[in-house]
């Protein structure tokens, strides 16, 4: 003989529509106090399928206004960063130059342009290994 709590789970998914009630089952809800406690307080239980929660489009595009708005922020952040630097360097190249550096400018340059192909493979096994992606 099965238990009450064994029932309740038959009940529950006769209720849910997932299985149809045993007679069995249907003969101990007809006997059994507790169980037809049990399946009242689920029938009482509001559909979620009949029940569907509206979706607000206004609020959901506002959402998405502003996640848009942030990442446009961001990204002009990082373009102003981007260009202060370069002209912070590039000052600094010329200021380097004017006070007869040339040639350690040109070293440079030359070393950065020798490394610059040979660290390209370093720097793309980084991005694929987890590193930060831009937009």
């Amino acid at each position: 003989m099965k238990s009450c709590h064994e029932f309740e789970m038959e009940i529950m998914d006769a209720a849910f529509g997932e299985n149809t009630m045993s007679i069995e089952c249907q003969a101990h809800l007809a006997t059994c106090q507790a169980c037809q406690s049990f399946y009242r307080s689920l029938s009482a239980l509001p559909d979620p399928l009949i029940e569907e929660c509206a979706v607000d489009e206004y609020v959901v595009g506002q959402a998405v206004k502003a996640a848009m708005e942030i990442q446009k922020k961001k990204n002009e952040f990082e373009r102003r960063i981007f260009l202060i630097a370069s002209l912070a360097i590039m000052g600094f190249c010329l200021a380097l130059a004017h006070n007869g550096f040339g040639l350690l400018l040109r070293n440079l340059y030359l070393v950065i342009y020798m490394i610059g192909p040979l660290a390209l493979p370093i720097i793309i096994w980084k991005r694929q290994m987890g590193g930060h992606e831009h937009a």
